[in-house]
């Protein structure tokens, strides 16, 4: 479970269609022999995530180029471990560790570029999105030890603390067209949050009747995240208000959540019962869920998506049944259509097995496993 010094790209293309959906996807996989590795944000031709190096045993963060799959490792000198969490243009943003902990990180393209966006009084901080010149995320105040939300404009100075007035902690997960989302503790509960660029501007979005909730991504004016009355946790699909809230979980799932969307489609994973993580993707209803494991090739048996750009290209990772996570692209071949899953409820009770990846709930928003907080 381990990523080779030299990542390289599995056998070309695997090309493969499936009866749960009109559209056809070409799958790539990013990383070369015996992976442990996670894409975690796309635009266009440019992919951030993180990879285990096996020389250090320590994750990278990395950047791969769709182009070519040139891998880049942005780890910088001094770093023990570092994650990219998004990508936008020609920059990236993620946290890298030091000696003192963690720190919101900002990169162009190179280890060389990182630019360290800890803030004063501040302390284990992490970018968790980068829309243009802004990035979200949190850090830690050294003065009260609570975890406060930020939003940056690519730079330590340029701070400022979103954390909503009366919340003991919150973080910023997502951030486009100057609207971040995330969550915020209130009243003992996580709650779905949207800002527009200061604290008094936040909004409690939670859907009446649910104890938690918390968004992953907008475009500006949709956001997508998750919610649970108490039971289970659905991915829910939101316009901005609490009522707003449309319940995306597909029928005989008991766990779902989505991570990532562009106009009309939304996209993530779920679990049913004692099954392994299913990829999806939504337009708009819980009903027109696509099943995205089956474009993976045979023998991979979970996947979990993390994002999708404005061509409609999809990352995330997936993993066979006792085998490391491995990071994957799905290219669009054509337009998705609404479909109901068709390959659900195969009996495919195998154990999950993610290698060093695994998710954080409900505080670190998206960061990613091997990197503890």
């Amino acid at each position: 479970m381990h990523l080779s010094k030299k990542l390289r790209v599995l056998g070309g293309l695997l090309l493969l269609t499936t009866s749960s959906a009109s559209a056809q996807y070409v799958v790539k996989f990013l990383d070369g022999t015996d992976p442990n590795s996670a894409a975690l944000g796309i635009a266009g031709d440019q992919i951030a995530g993180q990879a285990l190096v096996q020389s250090q045993n320590q994750y990278h963060a990395f950047l791969w180029i769709s182009s070519s799959y040139n891998p880049v490792d942005l780890n910088p000198s001094g770093s023990t471990q570092s994650s990219a969490q998004a990508t936008s243009g020609t920059m990236q943003a993620g946290y890298a560790y030091n000696g003192g902990g963690s720190y919101a990180a900002l990169w162009s393209g190179t280890a060389a570029s990182i630019v360290n966006l800890n803030p004063a009084g501040y302390n284990n901080s992490a970018a968790l999105d980068i829309s243009g010149n802004e990035e979200v995320g949190r850090g830690i105040m050294t003065s009260t030890a609570q975890t406060h939300a930020l939003l940056w404009s690519s730079t330590a100075t340029s701070f400022i603390d979103l954390n909503p007035a009366g919340a003991t902690s919150s973080v910023a997960i997502g951030n486009s067209s100057g609207q971040q989302v995330g969550d915020a503790v209130v009243g003992g509960q996580t709650h779905a949050f949207v800002w527009s660029g200061t604290a008094t501007s936040a909004m409690d979005v939670n859907p009446s009747g649910d104890v938690f909730s918390e968004i992953f991504r907008t475009d500006g004016f949709t956001q997508v995240g998750e919610a649970s009355n108490g039971s289970n946790i659905h991915a829910m699909l939101w316009q901005g208000t609490s009522a707003s809230a449309v319940d995306l979980n597909p029928a005989g799932f008991t766990f779902s959540e989505a991570d990532g969307l562009y106009g009309n489609t939304e996209v993530g994973w779920g679990q049913t019962a004692g099954g392994p993580s299913q990829a999806l993707l939504w337009h708009g209803t819980a009903a027109s869920a696509i099943d995205l494991n089956s474009f993976l090739p045979t023998g991979y048996v979970s996947a979990e998506i993390t994002g999708i750009d404005s061509n409609g290209d999809i990352v995330g990772f997936a993993s066979m049944s006792s085998g490391p996570a491995v990071a994957v692209e799905w290219m669009a071949e054509t337009t998705p259509e609404p479909s109901s899953i068709s390959c659900l409820g195969m009996g495919i009770g195998m154990l999950l097995l993610y290698g060093g990846f695994s998710r954080y709930r409900p505080r670190n928003g998206r960061l990613k496993g091997g990197l503890s907080h």
